[in-house]
Formats: structure tokens, C-alpha cells, sequence
């Protein structure tokens, strides 16, 4: 087969021809930034001191090539090389060669020191290793692309494997690759975490298509932020390496789902760094998303060290990597030399590689529109791009329809992510109000033409139509135009009509870290939406494995579970705290009186309370029912909480109750042996299921603290764990200098003559 080495970026042909000399002449050669040391791409010292130099021009054009090796004389002059190599993408006859060799006479001494585009061919069909080792060469391989594209299609959408292959295409292996390629190496798991738009999906991307192309991994992809759907993926006996894509998203903000995620999530990790690298795992979310995760989730808090053992981040990259960055999508984009050399004449490039807007998303979007600008223009309308990227991301949203806006403006109250049918009767209510009376009948089912592939996609799951943000950097954007438009809030408020929605996406209470500020009224408007629409929940899906494979279904989450849901939304701290803004029109009672009512309405007796406490976290229900007015009702609840716990958390969360209500106290005084029995039977748990010194060293700090709380003697308990943790702790190997995380090298200054030199090397190849 023949290769498109066109579509390989500057760098990727450097790195290329340095394999390449590599497998012929059986010696390393060096690869070299361009910059001072002009005409050095490649050297290769040998034993005795002799030095050959090569270079890497990808050119096509022979009439290009030669005038570009004839500007090299000057630098071989001065080099004053042993021997020259020149690797070209051009055909070259045996004239073409003879022309090349006189003008670099006397250091290219053989024809065969220069290698054109049919050397390459044959070198890269006599090593397949070589080509399975540069991702972007296999990606132009029909038949390596489906052997992966195959081994995916049966647990990931065949969307997302080509969105994925799509992006390495341009792809630039800058110092974050490697580091990640080490980490993910060495503890099978890495976290990549940055601002939007810095290309993390794209690195992971890239990793997993490496192992998928040089070690046979599966490559998988999970973009719906359920941890159970990687768990569902991953099989024991196949070698896999799974992406989880913007996995926190800003579900975390939801506690009881954050709650279940971070477990998830803690679990998953030390399961694949326990393995044997038969599974590795690729996670990406936004730089403050995590930082939020880890204030607001206990175990994110506790497990710092662990996260950190595993994070990378990528927002900080330096003058050399952004300016190989925007190469690469010019390159791609076929970006013509006039444009780049127009770039060049005012140092608009210099400026685009240090602006503080600079990241790869925008350098990939902008490329693709270049074509529509003329060569002189070109420059300033480059400048005011990244002098203002909102004005760019918006510039498409403009232009949709009304109700496709709309239709936007309702998808981010559902999280970004919902069934059509749970949208409808907002979008109607909405639009109608919006468009002043004047919205069409099929409104809805153009909008979501209009939005589908761009903005938004489809996904039928059961009976149902799911739609949700074609990409995060969409949703950042409409909740953006949300929060700057006050009147728009107001009517998004008042046309909610699922219990769920606007839960993620409103502040609730002064310092909230939702993303659209609200005023006290807007908030008390909220409260009294969310309450109304208790018993009408939006449909949530959920990912499992059987013998078709990874599939999906819907369900409706139960009474508990919402108003564990609504306690957590507007309480910050889990406690009693008052009603959020002022009172109710319809009550006097707090807040907290206002949400024990509701639970007392809706989960009326032991049972229900037992199915509620194995289903939930304990402490919100506890915190629930203090506020009861019957004392039989209240002892039943503490007795199913007793009765449900699993671990010593649980029974913590009870004893930590007696705080908010002094009768607790009493009554676990009068119910000492059920109490003592729940406590025997969460240590059990926890020694069954401890895998790991971290878990039992939480199960001790929960016995001290239930210790100070009941006054009763648990050191019988305290010595079983103590025992077990011993155990563990000489089963683990010893930590090495990964206990830190891999450091952050700010953004350096790389000197204007390599600059200069990598975009004179692209206008030299370009069309």
C-alpha cells in the first residue's frame, strides 16, 4: 500500500524519517527542534566522531523540494557534516535524484542518501511495526482501522470511535503525551484534567489509539458519565483501554448521585491499578469541576493522594507546543501558503502562539474557516478570534432558529442530557412564551433537525428518544447566555415541569458553585417548582452488560430517592438548615420542616423506610426524620436504619444523627443490643470487602467516632480491623516516587528564530 504522508503534520514527518533511517541504516538518529541550529532535523553521532545530518521535507511539489534544498547549502557550509540524509515525500526517478545530489555534492555521495516517496512505501510495507507505531500513518490503513474500529463496535458507538480517529489525524504529541504515556504505563490510569477546549479528549484519544494500534487493546468510550457503564464494559481475559469522557460532568452537584459516583469511581481505579495492565483507564474532565469534587465529596477529599498519583493536567502549554498546535491544524485544514506567509509578515503568528485565549479547540475551529477569508485580511480577522473566543463559539449559535435556540436553553435545564418526551411540555411552554405566541406546531421536531449532528444528537434507548450536547464546550456556552439573560432565567424557572431539572444547572444559595447566579426570588420561585414537581420525575438512563452486550435503560427514579435528591440540592451542608429564602407562601415551617413533611407524606411506613434506606445514603433520610410529629414514626425509621446498614458509615451516619435530635439518643440507649448488633455486622462487611489499607483505615476513624458519640466500648471491633489492616499493609509493595503528582511546567518562551522556522517550514509544504 501507499501512504498520504501529506496528512502527516511536520513533526510527525520528522519523527517519521527518524524511524525510518532508523530501520535502514540500523543507527539512532536524533530529532531536533528547529530554531538556531538550522538544518539540523536529524543527527546521528557515530563512534569515531563522524557526524550525519538529516533532514525531513515534506514536500511533494519537486520543483518546491528543490528550491528548498538549495536554500540548505548555506547551513551544510557551515555544519560541515560527515554525510547527509534527505527523506521527501516527493516521487523521485533516477534524474530527479541526480539533480538533488549535485546541489548537496559533497555530503549526500550516494543516490541512495536521498529517500523519496517510494523508498518510504517500501520501508514502511517491510516493517509493519513501524507503521503501527506512528497513529496517524494506520489511521490512512483501511484494513488496521476496521481490525479496531471491529473490535470496538460490539461496547461503543462507531460515532464516537470515528470522532476519535478524526481528531488524532491532526493531533500533536507534545510533552503531555508522554507523561501521560508513562503514567498510563506505569499505574494503568490516568486522569487528564484542563480548562475547556485545551485537547483532552483528543490526548486520550490519541493513547488509546496507540495501544489499540501497537499492544491490540480494545479501544472503548463512555461519554454518559455512568461509572457503571465502564464496569459494564471491562471483562476479565481481553486486553482493554477505556475512555471516560467528561465522566464528572456536574453530576456530583447532585449529592446523592455524586455520593454513588465517587465510590464508583474509587473503586473502578484501584481496580485497574491493582490489575495486571490488562485494563488501563483514560479519564478526562475539566480542570474545576474536579477541584469542585473534591470540596464537596468526602472521599474525593480523602483519596487526594490517590487522584493525584493518576492526574494529569494539560492547560499549560508552552510557546513550542501551541505554536506545533496551530502547525498541525493549519497543516490539516490545508491552509494555503499565502495565508501562512501573510501570518507570518506581521508576526500575527508569534501573537495567536502567546495569546492567553490560545487553546487547540480554537486553533482547530479557526482553522477550518480560514479558507473563507482573504490572504490580507486574513491576519486581523485570525487576531479578533482569539481576542474574543465567546464572540466565536456564539457565532453558530446565531444563526440557529429560535426554537433551536430554545430547544438548547431547555436541554442544559436537564443536565445536558434527557429524553425528548421529559422536554416537550418545557419546550412548548418556552418557545410559546418567547416567540410571543407565534410558535409553530411542529416546532419541536425542527429543532431537533436543525441542532442534530452539530449541536446536539439523538440516541434511541428502549421506546425513547435521548438527546444531549454533541460536545461540553456546547453546554459551557448556553449556560453562559443563560446566566447573562435575567428575564430568560425567570421564564426557564417557570416553565420546569420535571422534578429534576434546573438541579444542576441554578444556584440554590449564596456561594454556590452552580453555573447560573439567581436572586433570592428566583430562588424561592425554584423551590416552590422543584416541590410541585415531586411527583412528576424526569427519566434517567442507566448502562448494563448482558449476553448483547453494553445496552442501556431507562429508569424513574423512586420517591425516596427525589427527596433525598431535593434535601441535598438546597441544603449545603446536609444539616438542618433554615428554608432558603424567607418562607413559603403556603407555610411558615423551615426548610427542613417543609422536606420532613414530604418524606413523612410519601414514605409512610417501616417499609417503605427500609426499602428507602437500602437504596440511598442513610444521613439525608436521617436528617429527614427529627422533624416528624409522630414518635412511633420516628423509632420505626431509626430502627430500619439500624436494620439496613451495610457498613460502619451507615451506623456513623446514625449515631452522628443524635446531634440534630436528642430523643436519638434515647432511643439507642433502649435499643443498645440492635445497636451493637449493626456495628458487628458493618465490620463484618467491611473485612469482606477491604481490599485495600485505605478502606479499613475509614472503618477505624467511623469506630472512634461512634465511640465518642455512644460511649460505648468497641475496642473488640477496633483490634479485628486493626488485624486486618496490618495484614494488607504487608501485602502492599512500596510506594516509589510516584506519591507525587507529575508537575505542571508553566508555559516557557521559546525563542521567535524556531518559531519563525516552524511556520516557514509549513509554508514551504502547503498548497
Amino acid at each position: 500500500m501507499t501512504f498520504d504522508y501529506e496528512r502527516l503534520g511536520p513533526q510527525d514527518f520528522e519523527r517519521l524519517a527518524a524511524d525510518v533511517l532508523k530501520s535502514r541504516e540500523r543507527a539512532t538518529f536524533e530529532q531536533f527542534s528547529e530554531g538556531p541550529d538550522g538544518g539540523i532535523d536529524l543527527r546521528h553521532v557515530a563512534a569515531d566522531g563522524t557526524t550525519i545530518i538529516g533532514q525531513a521535507k515534506r514536500i511533494a511539489d519537486f520543483s518546491r523540494l528543490k528550491r528548498a534544498v538549495v536554500a540548505e547549502r548555506d547551513n551544510l557550509d557551515r555544519l560541515q557534516p560527515s554525510g547527509y540524509r534527505l527523506i521527501t515525500c516527493a516521487r523521485l526517478n533516477p534524474e530527479r535524484k541526480r539533480k538533488l545530489q549535485n546541489e548537496l555534492q559533497p555530503w549526500a555521495q550516494n543516490p541512495s542518501d536521498i529517500i523519496g516517496r517510494d523508498e518510504l512505501d517500501a520501508t514502511l510495507r517491510e516493517n509493519p511495526d513501524l507503521v503501527r507505531s506512528h497513529v496517524k500513518l494506520w489511521l490512512q490503513d483501511g484494513e488496521q482501522l476496521r481490525t479496531i474500529l471491529h473490535r470496538a463496535e460490539e461496547s461503543t458507538s462507531r460515532d464516537a470511535m470515528d470522532d476519535l480517529c478524526e481528531r488524532a489525524r491532526a493531533f500533536v504529541r507534545h510533552r503531555r503525551a508522554d507523561d501521560a504515556a508513562r503514567l498510563l504505563e506505569k499505574s494503568h490510569c490516568c486522569l487528564i484534567t484542563g480548562a475547556p477546549g485545551a485537547g483532552k479528549t483528543a490526548l486520550a484519544g490519541y493513547l488509546a489509539l496507540q495501544w489499540a494500534a501497537e499492544e491490540g487493546y480494545e479501544a472503548l468510550f463512555v461519554r454518559d458519565r455512568e461509572i457503571q457503564s465502564a464496569r459494564c464494559l471491562l471483562q476479565e481475559g481481553r486486553r482493554q483501554v477505556l475512555i471516560l469522557d467528561d465522566f464528572l460532568g456536574a453530576q456530583f452537584l447532585e449529592s446523592e448521585r455524586g455520593l454513588a459516583m465517587e465510590g464508583s469511581l474509587l473503586s473502578l481505579i484501584r481496580r485497574i491499578q491493582n490489575g495486571d495492565g490488562e485494563h488501563k483507564l483514560l479519564m478526562t474532565t475539566r480542570d474545576y469541576i474536579l477541584q469542585q469534587a473534591r470540596q464537596r465529596l468526602e472521599r474525593f477529599h480523602r483519596d487526594a493522594d490517590r487522584l493525584d498519583r493518576v492526574t494529569l493536567e494539560v492547560e499549560a502549554l508552552d510557546e513550542w507546543e501551541r505554536a506545533h498546535i496551530l502547525v498541525a491544524q493549519l497543516d490539516y485544514a490545508g491552509v494555503s501558503s499565502g495565508h501562512i506567509r501573510s501570518l507570518m509578515r506581521n508576526s500575527t503568528h508569534l501573537h495567536i502562539v502567546k495569546h492567553d485565549n490560545f487553546t487547540p479547540r480554537l486553533a482547530a475551529e479557526t482553522a477550518e474557516d480560514a479558507h473563507q477569508q482573504p490572504e490580507t485580511g486574513y491576519p486581523e480577522w485570525l487576531k479578533a478570534q482569539f481576542d474574543d473566543p465567546t464572540e466565536y463559539w456564539g457565532k453558530a449559535f446565531r444563526h440557529l432558529s429560535p426554537a433551536a435556540q430554545h430547544l438548547l436553553y431547555v436541554l442544559a435545564v436537564a443536565g445536558g442530557d434527557g429524553a425528548v418526551d421529559d422536554l416537550t411540555e418545557t419546550f412548548h411552554a418556552l418557545h410559546h412564551d418567547l416567540a410571543l405566541g407565534r410558535a409553530q406546531a411542529n416546532a419541536l421536531h425542527d429543532a431537533l433537525q436543525e441542532l442534530e449532528p452539530n449541536f446536539a444528537i439523538t440516541k434511541r434507548i428502549e421506546d425513547k428518544i435521548w438527546l444531549r450536547y454533541t460536545t461540553p464546550a456546547i453546554g459551557d456556552l448556553i449556560q453562559a447566555l443563560i446566566n447573562r439573560d435575567a428575564h430568560l432565567k425567570g421564564r426557564l424557572i417557570a416553565h420546569l415541569r420535571r422534578f429534576q431539572h434546573g438541579l444542576r444547572l441554578f444556584q440554590l444559595f449564596e456561594g454556590d458553585v452552580r453555573p447560573v447566579k439567581t436572586d433570592a426570588q428566583l430562588r424561592t420561585q425554584l423551590f416552590e417548582q422543584h416541590r410541585a414537581c415531586l411527583e412528576q420525575p424526569a427519566l434517567e438512563r442507566q448502562s448494563f452488560r448482558d449476553h448483547q452486550g453494553l445496552r442501556s435503560k431507562i429508569t424513574i427514579p423512586k420517591m425516596s430517592s427525589r427527596i433525598i435528591r431535593l434535601w441535598h440540592a438546597w441544603n449545603a451542608k446536609g444539616t438542618q438548615a433554615q428554608y432558603p429564602t424567607a418562607k413559603s407562601k403556603q407555610s411558615s415551617s423551615t426548610f427542613g420542616e417543609t422536606l420532613s413533611a414530604l418524606a413523612a407524606t410519601y414514605l409512610p411506613d417501616e417499609e417503605a423506610w427500609l426499602n428507602a434506606f437500602s437504596n440511598n445514603s442513610h444521613r439525608p433520610l436521617l436528617g429527614l426524620t427529627c422533624g416528624f410529629p409522630d414518635r412511633a414514626q420516628r423509632y420505626g425509621v431509626w430502627k430500619a436504619a439500624l436494620e439496613t446498614a451495610v457498613f460502619t458509615d451507615d451506623v456513623l451516619a446514625v449515631a452522628e444523627a443524635m446531634e440534630h435530635c436528642s430523643e436519638l439518643a434515647h432511643y439507642l440507649q433502649e435499643e443498645k443490643a440492635l445497636l451493637l448488633q449493626a456495628i458487628d455486622e458493618a465490620v463484618d462487611s467491611e473485612l469482606e470487602s477491604a481490599d485495600e489499607p485505605g478502606q479499613l483505615d475509614e472503618a477505624l476513624e467511623n469506630l472512634s467516632a461512634m465511640e465518642h458519640l455512644t460511649k460505648h466500648d468497641l475496642r473488640d471491633s477496633h483490634q479485628i480491623l486493626t488485624e486486618r489492616l496490618e495484614e494488607l499493609l504487608q501485602q502492599e509493595p512500596e510506594d516509589s516516587d510516584e506519591s507525587s503528582p507529575i508537575s505542571r511546567s508553566g508555559r516557557g518562551g521559546a525563542p521567535e528564530s524556531q518559531l519563525n522556522a516552524l511556520f516557514r517550514q509549513l509554508a514551504e509544504a502547503a498548497p
